[in-house]
């Protein structure tokens, strides 16, 4: 099982091959930065496919408290889209913090 968030950065930093601003959101695994970028939809795909999301056969999607609900189902679907053999389960998680969790299995 492997396990990703997807949270917006609160200063800017610049770590490992990443230079991250104030504001945008970020996707990482443990301490290791998978992406940054201004979008939260796409902060989120980028993550999933670092984790090479269609490898595995389930999906754990965890929707964050600030995430629009409209936003995280359309997240979901581009998953199923992309990743036709992967089950993507939709939850809101309604953590204050990460906009996503993302568990893959």
């Amino acid at each position: 099982m492997t396990t990703a968030i997807v949270s917006r950065a609160d200063r800017d930093a610049v770590r490992e091959d990443f230079s991250v601003r104030k504001g945008e959101f970020i996707g990482f695994e443990g301490h290791r930065i998978l992406c940054a970028c201004a979008d939260r939809t796409e902060a989120a795909l980028r993550t999933a496919e670092a984790l090479d999301a269609g490898s595995h056969d389930v999906a754990l999607v965890f929707s964050g408290k600030d995430t629009p609900s409209g936003e995280a189902e359309a997240f979901a679907e581009a998953l199923r889209t992309r990743h036709p053999r992967t089950e993507v389960i939709l939850t809101d998680g309604g953590q204050p913090v990460y906009d996503y969790i993302i568990a893959l299995c």
